[in-house]
């Protein structure tokens, strides 16, 4: 399931902007209210529909790899650990497969385009979307 929100705004480039999301999230809940408020287009996507295309695409965007997108173990539920825990064991096609599989192991809000990527909100780093100079003249 997918939706895209928001009219042509700010943003006068291309590049679409993807928001996966889970319908219990505040931090997904924060990222929709931020990017209407700004009136940025963006897709909006449940987490459990993410493709492999797309999954790639966000590992080349981090830092960490995996690392940058799963939910870490310390505050996981034990099922979590556990599925974590064996996540690690993993070869790449494996791993993404098992993470299209078990969305559940994604952290969220997940927010990207071509260039950019932020897991998690983060009311400054998600300013990153808007353009440089809109940037410049409303900073807070």
């Amino acid at each position: 399931m997918s939706r895209c929100f928001a009219r042509k705004g700010i943003r006068d480039n291309d590049e679409m902007i993807t928001l996966y999301y889970k319908a219990n999230s505040t931090s997904s809940r924060s990222a929709v209210v931020w990017f209407k408020e700004k009136e940025i287009e963006v897709c909006a996507k449940r987490i459990n529909y993410i493709s492999k295309d797309e999954l790639i695409h966000l590992l080349f965007l981090t830092d960490n790899g995996f690392m940058s997108i799963l939910k870490g173990e310390k505050k996981a539920l034990e099922s979590t650990k556990a599925q974590l825990k064996y996540f690690h064991e993993l070869n790449f096609n494996e791993a993404l497969e098992y993470i299209m599989k078990h969305f559940e192991l994604v952290k969220v809000s997940i927010i990207f385009d071509e260039n950019k990527l932020l897991v998690g909100y983060n009311e400054e780093v998600i300013r990153q979307f808007l353009p440089k100079e809109y940037r410049r003249l409303n900073k807070k």
